[in-house]
């Protein structure tokens, strides 16, 4: 089936959402990358905009406007909520032959899919040879054969950090809450606002959605029983909530084109269970109703990462099956993998797959009537993002640090041996898709982070030694004992090799033996290597440079020769900064690290400052109190002397301080560059 030749046509439809411009980009970038596709149009308010003729030029925008509209929340090409005619589709077609539309790209929920839907089935009849997909967008959730659809997780977002603020205002002002949250037929929107519950008596304590029916005598019940416990009740409802006859508690005369009864245009929910709860708990109880309403559709800040490159995959993916030779039309299925960390594939569907009919939340997902069960939080973790409270974050997960920890437990944290702070980062990480999956994992972990080996018998210990004697001796150290040799010497004593190896980390010293400088005191230079047994990637770079300035202070400059990757201090606005130097050659499937520092200017500072301030500039003083008050040519000469050499003396302890303290810190940023080398390298 060979794709046609023409134009494409893109519309957007239903809610807008804060990514439903990443998919219409994505879709714009791959048709224009598509040999089949000539022009990219698209059409103002969706099916409506088609029916009038107003359609706009794409190919025309560059880049940047692109980039910037992909970035905007809400619908650019402007939404609209109609359900066509049978003969206004027989109109849309006829622009599409006048156009030479032969691609269609409609942006939306279920009914935007119905209205593909109709549209193709017409097509099909009249021999129109047109590509027809829907693209998946809605904030509900609740788009069949999906297992979460684009811009979900961005209102979930929203949600949970919403109720995570009237937790704390709810916390401050005791009373009880009502939030209403959208939903007309399934609770996935309500549901995350479990994500606010960070400590045990954190709110939303009571959770209903459209999936149970909904009593107000239990809700009463529930209320009252919170409220005496916690002293407040924060409270999470759909706006779609119902009763036996599936009715909503309260209904609108007004409908849509599709037959939606407005639900989120007003408070009228929320004011009727708070009326119901003064009325049958108390007139003096202290009670609020808000409607989050269109503010959880496309708040602008409020993003998630991953809800974005979905979206605009979607997008891309939509392109890429409508030119290919498999399919004259559908819609783009997100599918999640079952096991492993979270990833999603993108693959077709058919339209009636997704058009009108709803999905709601599985049985699982819920735990009773008021509340969700712990495992949609697996669920829904990933597809929202880092939320405030969640430390620690993606950030630190990446560095394999504690990122945000205060200076003295930084200083206890840089002490721990190999990489146990990056094992104890992944196991406290509440992403599910980057923690350490089970408790078994993170022990193993943790204990090969501790000690390179398991304890052995006797004799397989005795065979052990004797092959790493006589390797050694074939490679032999260029002095003193390897640690090899240590630690069979240690063991005739009883003492554990693995022990020896944490003792011989410990005390080893940092840096090179440089000579010290005999009128300063201490190495006007600071030269330091470590080796990790990985070579270092293009996909390594990024991170290292970034431990690298987190732990200077300073965005130095960056360079490359050959393989070899360098980064240098660099003095902004006129200032002096730190000479320092440091490279990663990657080589024989090691990485070598060397950092060498020069403290010359330093030294400078200090002996000049000191000793041309403090000895100098108060020479004349001793002297006049020699001469004047002692009256004593030597006393003021001794004086003088005496500042002189007091000033001195403190110079070079203060430079061999800050060579120490220096020292410790390279030494450090060394061992935490080789640890994330070495730990992603077992982890890949």
């Amino acid at each position: 089936m060979k794709a046609p030749r023409g134009n494409a046509l893109i519309g957007q439809s239903g809610g807008p959402t804060c990514v439903i411009n990443q998919s219409l980009v994505g879709i714009v970038e791959a048709a224009q990358a598509a040999k089949s596709i000539t022009n990219v149009y698209g059409a103002l308010h969706g099916i409506k905009g088609v029916l009038e003729g107003k359609l706009i030029d794409l190919g025309r925008e560059s880049k940047e406007t692109l980039e910037a509209v992909a970035r905007t929340p809400c619908a650019a090409l402007r939404s609209v909520r109609k359900k066509p005619t049978r003969e206004e589709c027989e109109q849309a077609l006829a622009l599409f032959k006048k156009h030479d539309i032969r691609y269609f790209f409609y942006i939306g929920g279920n009914d935007s899919a119905e209205t593909a839907h109709v549209l193709n089935e017409l097509a099909v009849a009249q021999g129109y040879d047109v590509r027809l997909f829907h693209v998946p967008k809605t904030i509900d959730n609740d788009l069949r054969v999906n297992d979460h659809c684009p811009g979900y997780g961005s209102a979930a977002r929203f949600v949970a950090q919403a109720v995570m603020g009237d937790n704390l205002d709810n916390r401050s002002l005791p009373g009880i809450k009502i939030d209403v949250v959208m939903g007309r037929h399934a609770g996935w929107l309500t549901a995350a606002s479990v994500l606010a519950r960070i400590h045990p008596d954190d709110g939303p304590h009571l959770v209903y959605v459209p999936e149970k029916v909904f009593s107000l005598e239990r809700f009463l019940a529930d209320v009252d029983r919170v409220y005496k416990k916690h002293g407040r009740c924060l409270i999470a409802a759909s706006e779609g909530i119902h009763g036996p006859d599936g009715k909503t508690l309260v209904e609108s005369k007004e409908k849509d084109s599709h037959g939606n009864v407005q639900l989120s245009g007003s408070g009228a929910l929320g004011d009727l269970l708070a009326e119901e709860i003064k009325a049958k708990l108390g007139a003096k109880l202290r009670v609020r109703a808000d409607t989050f309403g269109y503010l959880q559709r496309s708040f602008p800040g409020v993003l998630s990462p991953v809800d974005a490159k979905e979206a605009r995959a979607v997008g891309r993916t939509a392109v890429k099956l409508a030119t290919g030779t498999k399919h004259a039309h559908g819609s783009v299925a997100i599918v999640r993998a079952k096991d492993g960390p979270y990833r999603v594939t993108f693959e077709h569907t058919e339209l009636r797959n997704v058009a009108k009919e709803t999905r709601p939340m599985e049985a699982g997902f819920l735990k009773g009537d008021n509340d969700v069960d712990a495992s949609f939080l697996e669920y829904v973790r990933p597809l929202v993002g880092e939320l405030p409270g969640m430390w620690p974050g993606e950030e630190a997960a990446r560095l394999g640090q504690f990122i945000d920890a205060p200076a003295r437990q930084r200083q206890a944290l840089d002490l721990l041996y190999g990489a146990i702070e990056a094992v104890l980062v992944r196991g406290m990480l509440l992403r599910d898709a980057q923690r350490l999956p089970t408790p078994g994992a993170f022990a193993r972990e943790l204990a090969q982070a501790v000690t390179p080996g398991s304890r052995y018998s006797t004799t397989d210990a005795d065979l052990i030694l004797a092959r790493a004697a006589e390797l050694d001796a074939s490679t032999p150290t260029s002095g003193g004992l390897s640690l090899g040799g240590l630690q069979r010497i240690a063991g005739e004593v009883g003492i554990a090799p693995e022990h020896v190896a944490r003792a011989a980390l410990e005390v080893a010293s940092p840096t090179a033996n440089l000579p010290v400088h005999p009128f300063l005191g201490s190495p006007t230079r600071i030269l330091l290597e470590r080796v990790a047994r990985r070579e270092f990637g293009a996909g390594d770079e990024a991170q290292l440079i970034d431990l690298v300035r987190q732990t200077i202070g300073n965005m130095g400059q960056v360079g490359k020769l050959g393989r070899d990757l360098s980064w240098q201090t660099v003095a902004y606005g006129g200032g002096h900064a730190r000479q320092l130097f440091i490279t990663f050659r990657p080589g024989h499937g090691e990485t070598l690290i060397r950092m060498e520092e020069n403290l010359k200017q330093v030294a400078g500072q200090y002996f000049g400052g000191l000793m041309g301030g403090l000895g100098g500039g108060t020479i004349g003083i001793w002297l006049g109190i020699g001469l004047g008050a002692l009256h004593s040519p030597l006393a003021a000469v001794g004086l003088a002397l005496g500042c002189i050499g007091g000033s001195y003396g403190l110079a070079r302890k203060l430079l061999r301080g800050q060579h120490q303290k220096r020292s410790a810190e390279l030494g450090a940023l060394a061992d935490r560059l080789v640890a994330y080398l070495e730990e992603t390298g077992r982890r890949r």
